[in-house]
C-alpha cells in the first residue's frame, strides 16, 4: 500500500508513478483521519501499516520546513500500533532538498514500533512561496523536475520490490542541521497558521476552488460567496488554496505579492 500526503498534487504525482510501479494502491491519508483529528471530516477506513516486518508498504509526504507535516505524525499514531513491530519505506518530496526530515520522522516511529525499512527523495517544482527568498521554479527547471522525477520513481520502485533494507536516498542539502532545528522549529511554531492569509475580495470571483482543494477542512465560502479560514488550529499553510485561485486573490501578508503559482493538477 502507498499512503500519502499531498498538498500541490506533487507528491500525489509520485505517490501514483510509484503505485504503478509496484502494482499497488495509492491512498490519501486525508480521507481517513478520524473525526476525532479533524472534527467535521468524515472517517474513511484504510488499511493499517503492515505488522510484518518486511512489508513493503510506503509512506509519501512533501517536506515542510525540513520537517514532517502534523498531519502524518498524526496519521501515523492513528494507524499504527505500538506492538506491530511493522516497516515502511519513506518516499519525501521537495522542492530542492529535506535537511533532517528523517530524523524527525524516526522520533515518531521508533515511539510506534515501526522501523524505516529505506529512504528516499525526490526533487519536485517549488511550491513554498510565503518567504521573501523564495517563489516557484520557472517553466523549464519545473518541467525539468517532473521529468527527472518520471526517471528516479522507477528506481526507488526497484529497491521496494527487491526488498532492500537500510537504503538512503535523501538530498540533504547543505546545513541540514540548522535548517531542520532552526529555520525549521521557527517554521513549525511561527509560521504555521492561517491567520496571515487574507482575500482580496475585489479580486475573488466566488468560485470556491480553494475550499474544494483544503486538505484539511479549514476553510469554508461565507454568505458573500468569499472564502475565509476556520481558525481550527489544522491548517499547515501548505498554500494549496493560494495556488489554485484562478484570480491570484489569495495572499499571506504580503509576502506573496508578485510570486508565481503552481499546482499539480491528477493525472
Amino acid at each position: 500500500m502507498i499512503y500519502y500526503f499531498s498538498a500541490t498534487g506533487n507528491t500525489r504525482f509520485v505517490a501514483n508513478l510509484l503505485a504503478s510501479e509496484l502494482n499497488e494502491e495509492a491512498v490519501s491519508i486525508t480521507a481517513s483521519l478520524t473525526n476525532k483529528e479533524q472534527e467535521d471530516a468524515p472517517a474513511v477506513e484504510i488499511p493499517p501499516i503492515r505488522s510484518d516486518k518486511d512489508g513493503k508498504d510506503v509512506l509519501c509526504f512533501p517536506v515542510h520546513g525540513w520537517r514532517v507535516p502534523s498531519i502524518v505524525e498524526k496519521f501515523l499514531k492513528a494507524h499504527s500500533l505500538k506492538t506491530i513491530q511493522g516497516s515502511i519505506y519513506v518516499v519525501l518530496t521537495c522542492g530542492d532538498d529535506c535537511g533532517q526530515t528523517i530524523k524527525y520522522l524516526r522520533k515518531t516511529t521508533d515511539t510506534l514500533g515501526i522501523s524505516i525499512a529505506g529512504a528516499f527523495s525526490v526533487q519536485m517544482p517549488e511550491s513554498y512561496v510565503a518567504l521573501p527568498f523564495m517563489d516557484v521554479d520557472n517553466k523549464i527547471k519545473e518541467q525539468l523536475k517532473i521529468e527527472n522525477a518520471r526517471l528516479k520513481v522507477p528506481q526507488i520502485a526497484k529497491a521496494i520490490r527487491e526488498g532492500r533494507r537500510g537504503v538512503y536516498d535523501v538530498r540533504e542539502g547543505a546545513c541540514a542541521y540548522l535548517k531542520s532545528k532552526v529555520i525549521g522549529g521557527f517554521f513549525h511554531h511561527v509560521l504555521i497558521t492561517d491567520k496571515t492569509f487574507h482575500v482580496d475580495a475585489n479580486a475573488c470571483i466566488g468560485c470556491g476552488k480553494c475550499v474544494e482543494v483544503c486538505q484539511v477542512n479549514n476553510m469554508e465560502m461565507s454568505a458573500g460567496r468569499k472564502p475565509v479560514w476556520k481558525h481550527t488550529g489544522r491548517c499547515m499553510t501548505c498554500l494549496a488554496c493560494y495556488h489554485v485561485c484562478p484570480r491570484h486573490a489569495i495572499s499571506l501578508n504580503g509576502m506573496t505579492k508578485n510570486k508565481g503559482q503552481y499546482y499539480m493538477p491528477k493525472r
